[in-house]
């Protein structure tokens, strides 16, 4: 029995004791392959979201010295067309090729895992089964929320940012709510808003923690930015930093997979001396967040000077008129303290504004009745 493919000779005799006769024949014949070369033993169209499209492809090629005829049996997914060729049922001649395209119009959610089968045909019948995957995810996104750091007694606003998404709009998803769970003692939440949409938020305390469920409605889909802006007071907390952990992010409105990660706030502004946590002073003239803010009537406004120094500091309305002198004339370096009182005032901003020679400080302050 032949092992490789090739052009044989087979010779016989053929004889009879009776009559004493024999005779001889002979008969050639050709051993090659009748399997067609396939270029791909699998096939993935990778992730794609709803609405979007791809193609694979497989090449089928009849190496023989006959033609060849080639079945295709296709995958049994909804959204699987073949593109090319034209017809499931051809003949290859010999050295002759063709390419098989299958096409995704991503409409069904889920994982893919089916099969292309191809059938050939030449002396012998023989087949070739390419399995196919991929997933269609109705739409996909990426949440964060910064690593961000501050002074004691300024604000900072923490932004729950949309990096990246497709698809939001196909599925309707819009609206969402997130918890953000960071140290209570150092950041405490003031106001909220969002550009895209309205923004509320709720707190709960969890030991030295504090939960804040943020609650967004949006009317259209958001694009990447920004979509809640938490703004918080910096306080003199029990640590200098603190996790700002992203939890249970869940779209409200539509469906996405979303992916999140959280940040970390670093406070500025404090040393360890004696065992006691003390404000660390800074090397400039500074103007501190008055205390508290909003606030109704009165408010506490510090301020700090590296060196003696003559200053002036005044509140003015928020269309600009001075309506308080709060310090005038020579104060020693250090941090000084005053006391705004603001009873007869409207409710609305104002503006502290502190001045020393060309230096000019300025912090807006909350009258809240």
């Amino acid at each position: 029995t032949p092992q490789a493919y090739g052009n044989y000779i087979l010779n016989f005799t053929a004889g009879s004791d009776l009559c004493d006769i024999s005779a001889q024949a002979s008969a050639s014949y050709s051993l090659a392959p009748h399997t067609a070369d396939v270029s791909a033993t699998s096939l993935d169209f990778g992730v794609l979201g709803f609405g979007a499209n791809g193609t694979v492809s497989v090449s089928v090629s009849n190496p023989q010295g006959s033609p060849m005829r080639v079945r295709l049996q296709l995958p049994v997914h909804p959204d699987i067309t073949l593109q090319s060729p034209a017809a499931t049922d051809t003949v290859l001649q010999p050295g002759e090729d063709i390419d098989i395209i299958l096409r995704l119009d991503a409409a069904t959610a889920g994982d893919i895992a089916d099969l292309l089968r191809i059938f050939t045909t030449q002396v012998c019948d023989d087949s070739v089964d390419i399995p196919i995957t991929g997933r269609i995810d109705a739409a996909v996104a990426a949440v964060s929320v910064p690593d961000l750091e501050a002074w004691i007694g300024e604000r900072i606003t923490i932004p729950v940012r949309l990096d990246n998404a497709s698809n939001l709009d196909i599925t309707g998803t819009r609206s969402f709510t997130a918890d953000l769970v960071f140290n209570r003692s150092m950041l405490w939440p003031e106001e909220i808003t969002s550009e895209s949409g309205s923004a509320t938020y709720t707190t709960v305390t969890e030991g030295d923690n504090l939960r804040v469920r943020i609650m967004v409605d949006q009317t259209a889909s958001p694009a990447p930015g920004a979509m809640a802006e938490l703004t918080c007071l910096v306080l003199l907390g029990n640590d200098d930093t603190t996790p700002l952990t992203l939890q249970e992010f869940e779209w409200s409105e539509g469906t996405a997979s979303t992916t999140t990660s959280s940040g970390s706030f670093l406070t500025h502004g404090i040393c360890d001396a004696g065992g006691q946590r003390l404000i660390a002073l800074p090397s400039t003239m500074t103007l501190f967040q008055n205390v508290p803010n909003p606030f109704n009537p009165t408010t506490e406004i510090s301020f700090y000077l590296p060196e003696e120094s003559d200053i002036d500091l005044r509140v003015y309305d928020a269309v600009g008129r001075e309506v308080a002198v709060l310090a005038r004339g020579k104060y020693s370096d250090g941090t000084h303290h005053v006391t705004l009182d603001a009873l007869g005032f409207v409710s609305g901003s104002y503006f502290a504004v502190l001045r020393s020679g060309s230096e000019i400080r300025m912090k807006r302050m909350i009258m809240m009745k």
